[in-house]
């Protein structure tokens, strides 16, 4: 789990920056006057915006603790 965990956050930060590049340009294929530097720039810049909080709320989040049952010996 704590590998699945650590691949999220190292990979989070990039897929959100593509996907808010791709949101921009579909803003600005949508509008009629919109800047193609401006809207994917802004888009990335939210998409990573977005990552640093996902990011540091997933980073804070405790590890599942496993669970004790009778039969484990107790220190």
């Amino acid at each position: 789990m704590a590998d699945r965990m650590s691949w999220l956050l190292v990979a989070l930060p990039h897929v959100l920056t593509v996907a808010g590049g791709l949101a921009g340009i579909a803003y600005v294929n949508t509008t009629a006057h919109g800047s193609p530097l401006f809207g994917i720039v802004l888009g990335a810049l939210a998409g990573r915006l977005l990552a640093a909080l996902l990011v540091r709320v997933l980073d804070r989040a405790p590890a599942p603790r496993a669970p004790v049952s009778d039969k484990t010996p107790r220190p």
